[in-house]
């Protein structure tokens, strides 16, 4: 048995929830002694409750260390681990070393966590004496006002999360591995598993995880109590949300080799997923590289008044072809950087620079 594998006796132990007020959070990040990082750190350090243990896990052998000076060492230890750029599932996987226990919080480094923030993670497990992942909120922080088109295409769309489909529902309604984002999520330590460290970029490595965690019946419950602000670093611009749509399709071919069951309940089937077929010919090439173009026209502008949802149905066309072309790369044992370059010649105006 593998180190990603544990029995369904194993994953679901007894758990005894008052152990629950020890809490780890583990920070995956390149971003080193900056700004975003240091902000979310000190709003780690204000919490109602406090946490026992930080652990930045730096995805870079070559960047400085963040100051943890913030945190009250009688309160909250801290510890930085160090690895060479592997990507931020071998970056977690690190930091397990220090955990003791407990309730486990993943954040990312751009998520800085409202004063109660781990205080409602922690009344969300304590609702009933059952495991559980608990997703919070992360409402994003575009740090400008107006806001962009982009910037509400991002906040209102299912574009990057599906927040915006999670309104309204049962507290106790399980959204299953597909909403389990590390964003801002916590789990008890005694349903941890490792994450796989053959994803070595920041696409699908949770997504699979969680599959595994879940598979035996764990649900995933919203907290919408248990908000970040998501100052995304850095901020998104059409071409870096060309790159990311590149990335879903090419992320998705090495989904299918690492964890086939995860594949086919993600995108229906064993074969590849509707997008390439959708976004593969010539001719469908071409309407995505004109909607592309429209799109990154107005991308900028002042979102007042603009149709949010049109506008979102009509990125498909543009979003199915790099997502095409990101899986066909990777079927081709290309690299994500030369994927990236593919997509830059394919689908962007002559002379510009992604």
């Amino acid at each position: 048995m593998g180190i990603l594998e544990r029995t369904p006796r194993q994953r679901q132990p007894p758990i005894p929830y008052p152990v629950l007020v020890n809490v780890s959070v583990i920070i995956p990040t390149r971003a080193g002694d900056s700004v975003v990082l240091r902000r979310t750190l000190a709003s780690l350090a204000a919490q109602t409750a406090p946490p026992q243990r930080v652990i930045v896990s730096l995805d870079d052998a070559a960047i400085p260390e963040p100051d943890l000076s913030v945190f009250d060492s009688a309160r909250t230890r801290t510890f930085v681990v160090r690895g060479e750029n592997a990507g931020p599932a071998t970056a977690r996987n690190r930091a397990f070393c220090h955990l003791d226990g407990g309730l486990v919080l993943f954040f990312n480094d751009d998520a800085a966590p409202a004063a109660d923030c781990i205080e409602n993670h922690i009344g969300a497990h304590l609702t009933d004496n059952a495991p559980k992942l608990v997703v919070g909120s992360a409402p994003w922080d575009f740090g400008r006002v107006p806001l962009r088109v982009i910037d509400r295409l991002v906040a209102e769309t299912s574009l990057v999360f599906f927040y915006d489909q999670m309104t309204g529902k049962d507290p106790a309604h399980d959204w299953g591995y597909r909403h389990a984002w590390t964003l801002n999520l916590s789990l008890p330590h005694e349903a941890l598993l490792p994450f796989d460290g053959r994803f070595d970029g920041p696409m699908f490595d949770d997504l699979e995880w969680a599959h595994r965690v879940t598979r035996d019946g764990i649900p995933v419950r919203y907290a919408p109590c248990a908000r970040v602000e998501h100052a995304h670093r850095p901020c998104y611009t059409a071409d870096r949300l060309l790159e990311r749509e590149t990335r879903v399709g090419h992320a998705a071919h090495a989904l299918r080799a690492i964890n086939p069951a995860c594949f086919s309940d993600t995108f229906g089937d064993t074969g590849p997923p509707r997008f390439v077929e959708r976004g593969a010919t010539g001719d469908a090439l071409e309407r995505a590289r004109e909607a592309f173009a429209s799109f990154r026209l107005v991308a900028e502008e002042p979102g007042a008044g603009v149709d949010i949802a049109h506008l979102f149905d009509h990125c498909r066309i543009w979003r199915d072809a790099a997502r095409a072309i990101g899986w066909s790369e990777a079927e081709l044992g290309r690299s994500f950087s030369e994927t990236a370059s593919r997509v830059r010649t394919d689908l962007l105006p002559s002379g510009s620079i992604a």
